[in-house]
C-alpha cells in the first residue's frame, strides 16, 4: 500500500505541473490586443472584402488582416511568419508602427508560388514586441 505522503506528493506535483503548463497562456496579455484577425482575398479601403475559411494556390495571393485594440501610443514591433503545408517558412516580414489612437489596422500579403509552395494547413504566426500574440491556421489546397 502506498504511503499517504507519496500519494499527496504526486498529486501536488501533478497540480503544479498542470498550472505551470497553463501559465504562459494566462500571462499572454498581449493576445487581447488583437480584436479581430481574418484571412481575405483582397482589401478595399483597408478593409477585408471577404472572410476565407480556405484558399487555393491558384488564387494567387492571400492577406491576413489584423485589427488591433487597446494600444498605447508608442512604437510597436511586429513580426509575421508564414509556414506552408510542409511547415516550411515561406514568408517573413517585420515592421514597426506607432498608433495615433488606441486602435490600428495592419495586414500582410502573401503571393502564392504554386511551383514552390505546398498545399495543406498553413500557419500564420504574429509576434508583437517579440511575444507571440497570434497563431492562425488556414487550409490551402492545390
Amino acid at each position: 500500500m502506498k504511503s499517504l505522503s507519496s500519494i499527496l506528493y504526486r498529486s501536488v506535483f501533478a497540480i503544479v505541473v498542470g498550472v505551470c503548463t497553463l501559465l504562459p497562456l494566462q500571462l499572454n496579455a498581449s493576445s487581447t490586443l488583437i480584436e479581430n484577425s481574418v484571412f481575405t482575398s483582397q482589401l478595399l479601403d483597408a478593409e477585408p472584402v471577404d472572410y476565407l475559411d480556405s484558399a487555393y494556390l491558384s488564387d494567387g495571393k492571400i492577406y491576413i488582416y489584423l485589427k488591433w485594440q487597446d494600444l498605447d501610443k508608442r512604437l510597436y514591433d511586429v513580426e509575421n511568419f508564414i509556414y506552408d503545408g510542409n511547415n516550411r517558412l515561406v514568408g517573413h516580414s517585420k515592421y514597426g508602427f506607432k498608433p495615433s489612437d488606441t486602435s490600428w489596422r495592419s495586414w500582410t500579403k502573401y503571393n502564392f508560388r504554386s511551383n514552390v509552395d505546398y498545399p495543406g494547413n498553413w500557419r500564420f504566426v504574429v509576434k508583437l514586441d517579440g511575444e507571440k500574440v497570434l497563431e492562425k491556421t488556414l487550409y490551402v489546397g492545390d
